[in-house]
């Protein structure tokens, strides 16, 4: 419920598609893919 939630509030205030991800968990070849796009917030 609070991932969905910050999601839609995420989605709702920035008007973009949100998509979380725990950074642990990113696999180490798309990482740096990943973070050339992540908006840290």
């Amino acid at each position: 419920r609070n991932y969905m939630g910050l999601k839609n509030y995420l989605e709702n205030l920035t008007g973009i598609k949100v998509d979380l991800v725990i950074k642990e968990s990113v696999r180490k070849e798309l990482k740096t893919h990943i973070y050339g796009e992540a908006i840290s917030v």
